[in-house]
């Protein structure tokens, strides 16, 4: 049986601090990045993390203007099962946000993974090696440009659909107070 997952990115949008900017330089096209899975009742979990929210695997709803989705299907339903298990757990675990490791993700010595702090993008991707996507990449070099991208270089074309228009619903409801980066 064959299953699916998506992807969503938040793209850069115009007039961010200097700060943002910087982290902007870093992570490229894109700010932030979350898996989502499609439980039985329809209902949708998204898994990420970000500076003011430990790792977190919330029912949410999507649709607002600067997120980009990546569907990848094809997948078996083990595969995805072991991506959702392992978001599920680190969102027990408490996990911080490492804004170091996402500084070290564009250097040329990003650091080995640790499962007591992550990022967006250096999470995201363990979780997509737990389903066995991405095996050859070490998550904390990865950016969510660099997922993006090696998504589009490793998974047959006829697997991925690209979502431009607002997915799941036309408002961004969130059943935690999640604020990105």
């Amino acid at each position: 049986m064959s299953s699916s997952i998506t992807l969503a990115f938040l793209k850069i949008q115009g007039g961010t601090a200097f700060f943002q900017g910087f982290i902007d330089k870093i992570t490229g096209k894109y700010r932030h990045v979350e898996i989502i899975f499609t439980e039985k009742e329809g209902n949708f979990y998204a898994c990420s993390i970000n500076k003011i929210t430990p790792v977190y695997y919330t029912k949410r709803t999507f649709g607002a203007p600067g997120w980009e989705y990546v569907r990848i299907s094809g997948l078996s339903t083990e595969d995805v099962a072991k991506m959702d298990n392992f978001c599920f757990t680190e969102s027990k675990k408490s996990c911080i946000f490492d804004e170091a490791g996402m500084f070290r993700s564009a250097s040329p010595l990003p650091r080995t993974a640790r499962e007591r702090s992550w990022f967006c993008s250096e999470l995201v991707g363990a979780a997509l090696q737990e389903g066995g996507l991405l095996k050859d990449l070490n998550p904390s070099a990865m950016t969510p440009e660099a997922i993006y991208n090696n998504i589009y270089k490793t998974v047959p074309p006829c697997n991925i659909t690209k979502i431009t228009t607002p997915l799941f619903s036309s408002e961004f409801v969130r059943e935690k107070n999640i604020s990105i980066l």
